[in-house]
């Protein structure tokens, strides 16, 4: 798990190296930076632990994809529904709430439940992104911030859900309440494979 947060970083790192060639202006450089990885990170991160994570990484990692799904969903329809302009970009029409804030927000809150000390930096980060997005005038903050409690709320509905808000469809029902529909235990050849898999 360290090497892909050791990727993550270098992939932050590198997109800063190559917007740091284009400005001068060493905040707009990590504005950039952050930004541009700001939808890759939550993205990349989530389907790495569900993909190579052991057990209970993959656990945060379904738990952050409901997240991150919903709140995606739910982002996307507030943006057609109030069709606000973006400060560099009267025209946009998409401005309200911040998908990147949202996304990264959702993922955060869905990892700390799981790993604290992870979240903390994954709040960080999302931090980061949030403040990127108004620092390039993408956003306003009124934007930013709307997303980053959209995200953060969404996930937490997600953490303290049986099943996440997909019902299931991502995150599977605590095992006890699986235990809890099997009325006897089996006997005979077969108990030992049955008692392994439950």
């Amino acid at each position: 798990m360290r090497g892909l947060l050791l990727a993550v970083g270098m992939l932050v790192l590198v997109v800063g190296g190559v917007w740091a060639e284009r400005t001068p202006d060493t905040s707009s450089c990590l504005a950039n930076a952050l930004t541009d990885a700001g939808m890759p990170v939550p993205l990349g991160v989530t389907a790495g632990l569900i993909v190579l994570g052991n057990e209970r990484q993959q656990r945060a990692g379904r738990q952050a994809a409901d997240a991150i799904l919903v709140t995606g969903a739910l982002t996307e329809g507030l943006k057609r529904l109030t069709r606000t302009d973006r400060p560099d970009d009267p025209e946009a029409r998409d401005g309200f709430p911040s998908g990147h804030a949202s996304l990264n927000f959702a993922l955060a809150r869905a990892l700390s439940a799981e790993y604290p000390d992870w979240g903390r930096w994954a709040y960080l980060f999302a931090a980061g992104v949030t403040w990127s997005r108004v620092r390039r005038e993408d956003h306003s903050w009124t934007q930013a911030l709307a997303g980053a409690a959209l995200g953060w709320y969404v996930a937490d509905r997600s953490v303290h859900s049986r099943g996440g808000l997909l019902n299931g469809l991502i995150v599977p029902e605590p095992a006890e309440s699986l235990a809890g529909a099997v009325t006897a235990e089996p006997r005979g050849v077969g108990a030992a494979v049955w008692r392994r898999n439950w």
